[in-house]
């Protein structure tokens, strides 16, 4: 998510697609946030909410990436990777901060809690 609707990337899936048939699409590293805290010095990468997956939550992250693999499925598409599920847990360091920018946007929380069932 970076300010465009699930419903958008389902029509670029779809376009692409038509312009390619011999191709399969697929979205690859994808996510959405679970939270709007930033719990360590990297700047979050995702930060501003897709208004219709508010309020932030794990909830409403699970929704998004339900919503968006049904209707990538739906266009035509072969799948959804979402990035990094587990970079909540990562100590990594760059020259702009400590920490993973997907913190706030992973399945796992920084303490190592799983956000999402993996059962669904």
């Amino acid at each position: 998510w970076h300010g465009h609707s699930v419903s958008l990337a389902a029509a670029y899936v779809s376009g692409l697609g038509r312009q390619l048939p011999d191709y399969d699409v697929a979205i690859l590293g994808t996510g959405y946030l679970w939270s709007e805290r930033n719990y360590d010095s990297m700047p979050n990468i995702i930060t501003t909410a897709d208004p219709a997956y508010l309020p932030v939550s794990p909830r409403t992250q699970l929704e998004y990436q339900v919503d968006l693999t049904r209707r990538v499925f739906a266009a035509g598409g072969v799948g959804v990777i979402f990035w990094r599920p587990a970079l909540g847990l990562s100590p990594c360091r760059t020259p702009l901060g400590r920490g993973p920018s997907h913190d706030h946007a992973a399945f796992i929380d920084p303490g190592g809690t799983v956000l999402l069932p993996f059962n669904i």
